[in-house]
């Protein structure tokens, strides 16, 4: 097992906890929080130049390198190292997203957030990615909930301190349960709650 670049934590296990809430409701049942794992996703940091009717802009802006389907983290500049920690985990996603496939995907995000600024503001609108800067995990904490036959998820960003929605958990389902997906060799460490 390599070792993997992660952002900083805002968020240690014990807040994950009350912020991912004992309990919840689902339909008509309560279900409790049964376990908590810390996991980490794989994002890519390009540098975005945007030319759009004579002007240019440059943003730093990471895809996740699971499927690219996640939101898109923007940077002020490349993370110092102070900003970084370096851990072995076996709780990390694989980065299977191809490189240039990644690249594609973060083109086509970036031109439909210029065309929601205003669809006639754009004009001979040009787009460059450049190669990954460098790729970074992005730590999550994971609550795990109701009967051990029908669990259900709920994901916290560690760094930004927001619940997440449904696009983290069904990758994260995926990457639990599918064949398909490389799963670590051990299980996932979870913390269980009495």
């Amino acid at each position: 097992m390599e070792p993997i670049l992660s952002l900083r934590a805002n968020v240690n296990e014990s807040q994950a906890q009350r912020l991912l809430r004992p309990w919840r409701v689902r339909g008509l049942r309560i279900e409790l929080l049964r376990a908590i794992a810390a996991v980490y996703v794989p994002y890519r940091l390009h540098r975005v130049e945007i030319a759009n009717n004579e002007r240019t802009e440059s943003r730093l802006l990471a895809i996740d390198g699971v499927e690219g389907s996640l939101d898109l983290y923007g940077f002020a500049s490349v993370p110092a190292e102070e900003e970084l920690i370096s851990l072995l985990t076996p709780n990390r996603l694989p980065s299977i997203l191809d490189e240039a496939a990644g690249r594609n995907l973060l083109v086509e995000r970036a031109r439909r957030m210029c065309f929601r600024q205003g669809f006639f503001r754009v004009r001979d609108l040009r787009i460059t990615v450049t190669a990954a800067l460098i790729e970074l995990h992005v730590p999550y904490w994971v609550g795990f909930y109701g009967p051990e036959n029908d669990l259900t998820l709920a994901a916290l960003n560690a760094v930004r301190r927001s619940i997440e929605g449904r696009k983290l958990t069904s990758v994260l389902r995926k990457w639990l349960v599918s064949p398909n997906y490389s799963r670590p060799a051990a299980p996932v460490a979870i913390q269980d709650f009495d």
